[in-house]
């Protein structure tokens, strides 16, 4: 009896991992935190990174952009004094841990970007409503998490209509900016973000938050990797990542950080955001300071040169 009891866990383990290999929707979004019976209907693994979450700290493979930027200069003005500001983006919701959130926000004058899955935003929309209302930017995340890079013209289209449809009759306010699902783009993604005036707002620092269930972890993530300008990924769909985020808020306060929106930081330093063009982090607290030259500095990002990655590799 005890043998054929062990053999049933067996095949019951071995089906469970096939599930999650194949991409299902409750591998993932168990990965993700999600509740088994509250994943959204399509959330998958990209083909190309189809093994189960490794057992130890991720390798940078799952992080395309899991860097900060420090600019220095050499001869700032005496009375240059530079705002340090961080944009924090919390994708995937809204959830009940939003709520959360947005008391802490409002204790400590944080404002943060929200990039919203439309299909939560029509089961929950006074989440979202609230989060409008306590003046946080409200972003496209897409309707239910697909892949925008495996989906034609008019499926990606029907994405963002409909995303925008549900946070439009739950806040009455139409979103501007676009953060497809793990980051992914193609010419035909942006081809229609730029067809939209949407840009595409990714991020230069991922404290892994969808990987750890550590606050502690978190914390130390978004704390070490902080710098003016810094677009921080984060997912409000879970307790610990609540608890990291405010706790690192706490600290960077107090270090003269200021949160603010992707749109104003972008605001704040007279740049103005353009439809189609990707943004991994925003312009940081710049000296004018006259070297006599016109030379334009090629950007580091080659989507923003023009040589477009078909794929990346991000978790969001």
């Amino acid at each position: 009896m005890r043998k054929f009891f062990c053999i049933a866990i067996l095949f019951t383990a071995l089906f469970a991992l096939t599930a999650c290999d194949n991409g299902s929707i409750t591998g993932y979004a168990l990965a993700l935190g999600y509740e088994a019976d509250d994943a959204p209907a399509a959330y998958e693994w990209p083909t190309d990174t189809t093994e189960d979450l490794p057992a130890e700290e991720p390798t940078d493979y799952y992080y395309y952009y899991y860097e900060y930027i420090e600019e220095v200069y050499e001869d700032p003005p005496e009375d240059y004094v530079p705002r340090r500001l961080i944009a924090l983006t919390f994708d995937d919701g809204p959830s009940s841990h939003t709520l959360a959130l947005l008391e802490a926000f409002e204790e400590r004058g944080v404002r943060a970007t929200f990039f919203l899955l439309g299909r939560y935003v029509t089961n929950r929309p006074q989440i979202a409503l609230q989060t409008y209302e306590a003046g946080h930017e409200i972003g496209n995340h897409s309707y239910n998490h697909r892949d925008f890079t495996r989906l034609d013209a008019s499926a990606i289209r029907r994405q963002i209509n409909d995303t925008n449809s549900a946070i439009y009759n739950a806040t009455g306010f139409t979103p501007t900016l676009l953060r497809t699902p793990y980051g992914s783009h193609n010419r035909t993604v942006i081809g229609i973000a730029t067809e939209m005036n949407m840009p595409l707002v990714l991020w230069n620092v991922d404290p892994r938050d969808w990987f750890y269930r550590d606050a502690q972890i978190i914390y130390e993530n978004i704390v070490n990797h902080a710098a003016d300008g810094a677009i921080i990924l984060l997912h409000d769909i879970r307790e610990a990542t609540v608890l990291g985020t405010i706790k690192a808020i706490d600290t960077l306060l107090e270090l003269g950080y200021e949160f603010v929106t992707v749109s104003e930081m972008f605001a704040y330093r007279e740049v103005q955001m353009e439809g189609g063009n990707i943004y991994h982090r925003g312009p940081v607290s710049i000296p004018e300071i006259d070297d006599g030259s016109d030379e334009t500095e090629e950007s580091e990002h080659p989507e923003e040169n023009g040589e477009l990655n078909e794929r990346t590799e991000y978790q969001s």
